[in-house]
């Protein structure tokens, strides 16, 4: 990583900001569990958020949201859920009856932190940018950070404890990163080797900031060698995971040092995380991986296979004491784990 104080002041006023975008509807069904394990929801491209029993999997019951779901997050005591829509809405809905109660517009890039009762995102307009924090009771803004409008958020994440916005920006070509063609990569580079070997000499480098959410000022700044778009970037204690669809993930240091990691399955069509994100859970096609992040020893599985279109997982969610662990595909199957990686129960054709 190179460090750039200097460089993210020049930046901020050379970089073009991305308007607000719809998501992409997930082709399937995510999975949300409360802390406790004892509420279990899924909701994906049939607007349907899908009551389930926590054991069993059982539908208990159906609540029509009408709109594609594409995230589900359980604030800290399981009374309110958080349903991110592809039009990069936020419906809060109490649980306790299923009424709605509030719809929080234009939300990009959300990212919660359910035990603080916080949730983050990038907001405002395009001529006046801003990260925003809400309340997860009532979606009220809680604070109001004003960014460049030239600055182009790739991904973001609130701290557990809501004190701290870290944002990666999306790769931008840059002249003091190597830039070597594809016809000069070392011919031995494989797998993980030639990925990062790629990240590291592709010419290009994002910035990644860290915003003070008491007071809004940049806490830190860098620039570095890493770039995704699509992944997803959470806090683990004071340690940020990034995610990515491509599994060119990264694990970022308190002092800003990226160190790049690879999990078990080859691609992350579905991402999730326990509570508090100490568990990885990821999965591609039939096969899924979880991983403690303090050893980064997984256990691996693989669901069993379906005829007709292939079965891609798309989400999952755990308690933070793994006990309670999910996953959600495209083929509309809701799975939930035993610690040790076997399928404890499946729903099927709800």
């Amino acid at each position: 990583m190179k460090s750039i104080r200097t460089f993210i002041l020049v930046a901020a006023l050379s970089l073009s900001v991305l308007p607000l975008r719809a998501a992409t509807p997930i082709g399937g069904l995510t999975v949300a569990v409360s802390e406790d394990g004892s509420q279990l929801v899924a909701g994906g491209d049939t607007r349907t958020l899908l009551v389930l029993d926590p054991e069993t999997l059982e539908v208990k019951s159906r609540q029509w949201v009408g709109t594609s779901i594409v995230d589900l997050t359980f604030n800290g005591d399981g009374s309110v859920l958080a349903v991110v829509d592809s039009s990069d809405n936020v419906f809060l809905y109490s649980t306790a009856d299923w009424s709605l109660i509030k719809e929080v517009a234009k939300v990009a890039n959300f990212s919660a932190a359910p035990e603080a009762g916080l949730f983050a995102g990038r907001a405002g307009s395009y001529s006046e940018p801003s990260l925003e924090v809400y309340s997860f009771a009532d979606g009220t803004v809680k604070t109001t950070i004003p960014v460049s409008k030239e600055l182009k958020v790739a991904m973001l994440a609130l701290k557990g404890d809501g004190s701290k916005i870290a944002v990666l920006t999306q790769g931008d070509t840059d002249p003091d990163e190597p830039k070597v063609e594809r016809a000069d990569i070392p011919k031995e580079l494989k797998g993980f080797e030639l990925k990062e070997f790629e990240q590291r000499n592709d010419g290009k480098t994002s910035s990644y900031i860290i915003f003070d959410v008491a007071g809004g000022a940049i806490e830190s700044e860098a620039k570095t060698f890493y770039e995704e778009r699509s992944g997803s970037m959470v806090y683990n204690g004071d340690t940020v995971l990034i995610v990515a669809y491509g599994n060119e993930n990264v694990s970022i240091s308190p002092e800003g040092e990226f160190t790049l990691f690879q999990l078990d399955n080859s691609y992350n069509y579905g991402r999730g995380f326990t509570r508090g994100n100490g568990m990885i859970l990821t999965g591609g096609l039939a096969n899924y991986s979880l991983t403690p992040v303090d050893t980064m020893q997984a256990v691996t599985g693989k669901i069993d296979k379906l005829p007709g279109w292939p079965e891609y997982w798309k989400g999952f969610s755990g308690t933070a004491d793994g006990k309670s662990l999910y996953g959600a595909s495209s083929a509309y199957r809701v799975v939930k784990f035993n610690p040790d990686g076997t399928v404890a129960a499946k729903m099927e054709g709800h």
